[in-house]
């Protein structure tokens, strides 16, 4: 079953659609996946559906991956600038 990876939750585990879950519609997928598989979000994976969680979530392993997705590049945090405007309501 094709599926899109939504976001990574931890090593072990993403979070992904199958190709008939509408993204905050339908459940989700939840994918166990290999150790050491780097997996960014946005790739397109081959998974076996394994189970149903919780009545409309689904369960699946990978079993290849279709697209790999690039690792967003890495952004410095900024800093927002502190305005005064004194005291407010009076």
């Amino acid at each position: 079953v094709p599926a899109i990876v939504d976001r990574v939750q931890d090593d072990r585990t993403l979070e992904a659609r199958a190709i008939w879950q509408a993204h905050d519609i339908d459940g989700i997928t939840q994918i166990s996946k290999s150790e050491g598989e780097a997996i960014a979000p946005g790739t397109l994976l081959s998974v076996r559906v394994d189970g149903v969680v919780d009545d409309y979530d689904l369960s699946a392993t990978v079993v290849s991956i279709a697209h790999q997705a690039a690792a967003p590049p890495r952004r410095a945090p900024r800093s927002l600038p502190l305005a005064s405007v004194g005291s407010y309501g009076r």
